[in-house]
C-alpha cells in the first residue's frame, strides 16, 4: 500500500475507548497511517479513494489480537 494512500472504512461499529456507547454505522477516513476524520455516517470522498466495507466489524483503538502474536512466523 502506498504510504500516503487514502482509505475510507465504512459501516463499522466504533468503540472509542471512552466508555461511551458504541457508534454503529461509523466511517473512518484514513490517510497514510493517520485517522483524519470519524463520522457517524458515510463520509463523502472522491471516487479514487478506496472504500472498505466494515459491516459486521468493530473498530477498537489499540486492540491487538493476542492469538495472532502467538502464531509462528512463516519463513
Amino acid at each position: 500500500m502506498e504510504p500516503h494512500a487514502v482509505r475510507a472504512l465504512e459501516n463499522a461499529t466504533l468503540i472509542d475507548g471512552t466508555g461511551r456507547p458504541p457508534i454503529e454505522g461509523a466511517s473512518v477516513l484514513i490517510s497514510g497511517d493517520r485517522i483524519v476524520r470519524v463520522a457517524q455516517a458515510t463520509i463523502p470522498v472522491p471516487p479514487e479513494v478506496r472504500r472498505i466495507d466494515g459491516s459486521g466489524q468493530y473498530l477498537i483503538p489499540g486492540l491487538v489480537d493476542r492469538e495472532l502474536l502467538d502464531l509462528p512466523v512463516n519463513r
